[in-house]
């Protein structure tokens, strides 16, 4: 589920535990391939066992001063003036490798906001331009998730070739790619990765958004693609708003190395 009122903050980390991930993304208009700075990007995941925070049926939504709810693993960073969103701080990650839930692969929701304004240190109207999703590659996953903090996930896993949402968008767009190009940062898995890709959005375009049910969230319609139903045992969306994008592939961004996977994103 997207919340309102989340912090612009560089390390939405707080006290989850698992593998540390620093997202270094970098946004490109899609028509002329320029960087796209000051605009605002929102990412939220699960943590470890398949939780959100913030999110009333979760238990992750608290009553009194903290009125917007528990924010481990949500925040915005602004992109710079090469159009990238590096989410560090000092020489640490912003978030973790998240976990997995009934029906859903590992997965961080991304969403790009533009023509906002900042008040008491959140943001304020504007325009989404994408809203969407990015994965990593399941061999590292598998890595992972054999971890102690990982396997204490009791949720029945999907992997990404199973998961309805990936398989949809990928039937649906020739050259869709949402994966992160990851990196470890160290010999062992607990010195962290970087996961690196480059979007290319338009600016003046917002993007569709599409309700896919959950928590007081009404069904709209399937994910694009050849959807076939439900998976065994789905019971409803813990998170909202899955994103609907197009995506193909772009000649890969030379303002930045290591090399980072691109994708087209354009709604």
């Amino acid at each position: 589920l997207d919340v309102s009122g989340e912090l612009i903050r560089n390390d939405i980390r707080e006290k989850e535990v698992g593998i540390d991930l620093l997202l270094d993304v970098q946004l490109l208009n899609v028509h002329t391939c320029q960087p796209l700075p000051n605009v605002l990007v929102d990412f939220w995941a699960c943590n470890s066992t398949g939780v959100y925070s913030g999110v009333a049926a979760q238990n992750t939504v608290v009553s009194g001063k903290m009125k917007r709810g528990l924010t481990f693993l949500r925040g915005l960073a602004m992109s710079d003036k090469d159009g990238i969103v590096q989410m560090q701080a000092n020489v640490t990650s912003l978030t973790k490798v998240p976990g997995w839930y009934t029906g859903r692969a590992q997965h961080i929701h991304v969403k790009a906001h533009v023509n906002y304004t900042v008040s008491g240190g959140l943001l304020k109207g504007g325009a989404v331009v994408h809203t969407g999703q990015l994965y990593m590659n399941q061999s590292i996953l598998s890595e992972i998730n054999v971890l102690p903090a990982y396997a204490a996930d009791l949720n029945p896993f999907t992997p990404n070739a199973q998961d309805f949402i990936f398989t949809g968008e990928a039937n649906a767009t020739a050259g869709y790619d949402p994966y992160l190009h990851v990196t470890r940062t160290g010999k062992a898995l607990s010195d962290g990765l970087l996961g690196k890709i480059t979007l290319a959005l338009d600016p003046n375009k917002a993007a569709a958004i599409v309700d896919m049910g959950g928590p007081g969230g009404n069904f709209t319609g399937p994910p694009p693609g050849n959807f076939t139903g439900f998976p065994p045992g789905f019971s409803g969306f813990p998170t909202g708003q899955p994103p609907r994008s197009t995506s193909r592939a772009t000649p890969r961004s030379t303002t930045r190395s290591p090399a980072r996977s691109t994708a087209v994103l354009t709604g």
